[in-house]
């Protein structure tokens, strides 16, 4: 009878600024590679800008897409496309939650390498990331510059049209007159089902492993622990380490 194999997964240890800077200072960069470190950080988050605002508007022309099929879908006398319209509706609807979940995923690897930027360009003496333009203007004076968030106004207008989509969906549901009472909440319930298993199957290794997300970064390092022999990734080397945090 052959035993049951077991293996252990250690908690991802959480880094303070300093001990971020330590484990660089492992592998003894001299201020040309402390430097490149920085504009790999710094392309990096450049990159992933790129990225968000080109998933918003791929994301954008397919929830623009199902906006138009539902209107064509739209059930009359002289067609009857209940099914199809609400079809429609359901994909507009989990393409919308898609576009919320790439969103929020963006924004997250965009504020990680604006993490790197801050800690690395105060290591080298040049905070140029902290050193903010004051805001004078006021929120009323209309024809002058504001620090709004323009991302937040995108996840703004995400959510904004899932709303949309949802109250569609429970309208069209409702005005299908087969037990109204029941089908509609039933129907409410099984899509908030899915969209919670949504929530939860797109999370990233960042949240699925056991980490300590109590300091600013962590140690992206497992130990593993598999028939009483120990086994660590060598991820703990310090070359390797830098390519853990950085890339």
């Amino acid at each position: 009878m052959m035993k049951s194999r077991k293996e252990k997964t250690t908690r991802k240890r959480g880094l303070t600024s300093e001990e971020y800077i330590d484990i660089l200072n492992e592998s003894k960069p001299d201020k040309n590679e402390w430097k490149e470190l920085l504009k790999i950080a710094m392309e990096t988050r450049k990159f992933e800008i790129e990225l968000y605002w080109k998933r918003a508007n791929y994301f954008w022309l397919f929830v623009a897409a199902f906006f138009v099929a539902y209107y064509q879908t739209i059930p009359s006398e002289n067609k009857q496309t209940e099914v199809e319209n609400i079809l429609f509706i359901v994909g507009g609807y989990f393409f919308s939650i898609g576009w919320y979940l790439a969103n929020r995923g963006s924004k997250y690897w965009q504020e990680n390498w604006e993490k790197h930027i801050a800690v690395l360009s105060r290591h080298l003496k040049t905070p140029i990331f902290e050193l903010l333009k004051s805001n004078e203007n006021k929120i009323w004076e209309l024809s002058k510059s504001y620090p709004y968030s323009v991302s937040r106004i995108n996840q703004g207008l995400n959510i904004v049209v899932i709303f949309i989509w949802l109250v569609l969906f429970i309208y069209r549901i409702y005005s299908f007159g087969f037990y109204p009472f029941i089908t509609t909440p039933a129907a409410v319930v099984i899509l908030f089902a899915i969209t919670r298993y949504a929530l939860h199957f797109a999370r990233s290794f960042v949240v699925r492993e056991p980490t300590d997300h109590s300091k600013i970064f962590f140690l992206n390092d497992k130990v593993h622990i598999h028939k009483n022999n120990y086994k660590k990734t060598d991820l703990h080397r310090p070359a390797k380490r830098v390519i853990a945090l950085l890339i």
